[in-house]
């Protein structure tokens, strides 16, 4: 955890994200003029929305008492030296309207909840010294209220995930379309290997996984999960790894991000951005890879 030390303004053309279907993120893409983060105070579990202060979250931040309208009460003085935990995490939309079925919320308690202000300070990731959620691998998760349909296996889609694994040589779940251990899409980090883990898991516990090189770095990672019907092909940092095919669908019932509710290991480390498009956005990778990579410093 360190403080932000600088300002930054991101490079992004909104343009090229116009078609994406949600982008949880804490950079203002689309010069988002709502809430971003619903945060839960430590002391004594009172809330607040929270706005972007220009292109990020800073202790500058405004807050509110609705996702539509706020204060003169900045995050800093409203949390203080309390920690703060996310309740809900608003999917920004190229028309700026909030879509509800969209948001990722908090569902069963607030010691499930994933953290952004440790002590006063807003959390930040290594090496790019940006906000992000963070979460210490005990179960923690925001999850969707109903599926992003855009996400079903016959449908092809793309995910651009920007994420960190604290724990050297081990694995965590980033994202997932099944809450149980049926079958489910998940996206993975692993330090084990240079190559992203894109699963198929089925409730036997059989599964398509992606692997090569050694690679132990606890550094933020660009990691781009390319979905066609019946094939998964991966890249990270901007370099493709691999395509695995499956010949089964997969359950998608809700999204969810930090853990994979099944048999493998919840994320402890951060989330800093998750963009989903409707479609394989093969074609749109340099351009796409480019302009994450101006904001957020990953390679």
């Amino acid at each position: 955890m360190r403080f932000i030390n600088s300002y930054r303004f991101t490079t992004a053309s909104p343009t090229i994200y116009d078609n994406a279907t949600v982008i949880y993120s804490l950079r203002n893409i689309f010069n988002w003029n709502k809430a971003i983060l619903k945060i839960r105070r430590s002391s004594d579990n009172a809330v607040k929305w929270v706005f972007f202060d220009g292109v990020t979250i800073t202790l500058s931040s405004l807050t509110g008492d609705d996702r539509m309208i706020k204060t003169a009460t900045t995050l800093g003085i409203w949390i203080g030296s309390d920690d703060g935990f996310v309740e809900e995490w608003i999917g920004q939309t190229h028309d700026n309207i909030l879509d509800i079925n969209k948001v990722l919320f908090s569902k069963i308690g607030i010691q499930f909840q994933p953290q952004v202000v440790f002590n006063g300070v807003i959390d930040v990731a290594p090496s790019n010294n940006l906000p992000q959620i963070h979460s210490n691998g005990s179960d923690l998760f925001l999850v969707t209220d109903v599926a992003i349909s855009e996400l079903d296996s016959s449908n092809s889609h793309t995910i651009f995930t920007i994420a960190n694994l604290e724990t050297s040589g081990g694995l965590g779940a980033i994202f997932t379309t099944e809450q149980s251990t049926n079958i489910r899409y998940a996206g993975f980090l692993d330090n084990r290997v240079n190559a992203l883990i894109s699963l198929v898991q089925t409730s036997s516990g059989t599964s398509t996984v992606n692997a090569s090189t050694q690679l132990n770095s606890t550094l933020p990672r660009l990691q781009t999960f390319i979905h066609t019907p019946n094939n998964i092909s991966g890249y990270r940092n901007n370099v493709f790894t691999e395509t695995t095919s499956y010949s089964n669908s997969y359950n998608n019932n809700l999204f969810r991000i930090f853990t994979q509710h099944g048999s493998l290991t919840d994320l402890v480390g951060g989330i800093q951005e998750l963009v989903i498009f409707p479609s394989d956005k093969t074609s749109d990778l340099t351009t796409l890879h480019a302009d994450i990579n101006s904001y957020y410093t990953i390679y």
